[in-house]
């Protein structure tokens, strides 16, 4: 998992929320994503935090949508990813899933708070 995503490029990202995988996203030029970078990335009709977890797969360019933005200098280190991995396997998890629980202690992934 160590080093940059070619750039420009694609990138396997993982949000946040109880999904089966990564999503493919286009790396746009000029734009560094080391593996473990926090991105802002399009999903659906909305915008989602993720975190970039390796090198792009197969999927057809077409349909592939750019990121939008690195957020902060601020990289997961390579045994965190790792660890996340470990426990989805372990408890039989969606890995979004898992990394929603890991970023809400540094409250990247927390939820907004109820509005009364």
């Amino acid at each position: 998992m160590p080093g940059a995503i070619a750039s420009p490029g694609r990138c396997r990202i993982l949000l946040p929320l109880p999904l089966a995988g990564c999503y493919d996203y286009l790396v746009p030029e000029g734009l560094e994503l080391p593996v473990g970078a926090l991105v802002r990335v399009p999903l659906g009709g909305r915008e989602s935090l993720g975190v970039v977890w390796g090198a792009g797969g197969s999927v057809v360019g077409k349909r592939l949508k750019p990121v939008i933005e690195r957020l902060g200098d601020t990289v997961l280190p390579e045994a965190s990813l790792r660890f996340v991995d470990w426990v989805a396997d372990y408890v039989v998890a969606a890995p979004g899933a898992v990394l929603r629980m890991a970023l809400s202690g540094g409250g990247w992934g927390a939820a907004p708070a109820p509005r009364r």
